[in-house]
């Protein structure tokens, strides 16, 4: 199953919060099923910006949602000007995070061992 990393928060808010955008500067064709990999690193001013001292899940799957579109088009107040919007619908949070190691840009997360971990 295909991953992208995320940093916190924005990956919880992905997940629990209505943000139905990632915005990044290039797209892809993939469309389906996604697995939201929160990474290590935390945007601190993002996470100030929302009054998260700490904000939890670092290294971990968190869950999956649906990418249904990478496009300039904005049709969301998450998509910022002049970035390429990943727009995402169904979000499903995990009862438990697993823990797993993130990479740049689109991963493969073997769905056997995925199970294993759940």
């Amino acid at each position: 199953m295909k991953a992208l990393s995320i940093k916190q928060p924005w990956a919880g808010m992905i997940l629990s919060c209505g943000k139905d955008v990632e915005n990044r500067r290039r797209g892809t064709n993939y469309r389906g099923h996604l697995l939201i990999h929160a990474s290590k690193k935390i945007d601190d001013l993002a996470a100030r910006k929302f009054g998260l001292r700490e904000p939890s899940g670092t290294g971990e799957i968190l869950g999956y949602v649906k990418l249904v579109d990478c496009t300039k088009v904005i049709t969301s107040e998450w998509h910022e000007l002049g970035m390429v919007g990943w727009y995402f619908k169904n979000p499903i949070v995990f009862a438990k995070p697993i823990p797993w190691r993130g990479h740049l840009w689109l991963f493969d997360v073997p769905v056997d061992k995925l199970w294993e971990l759940m």
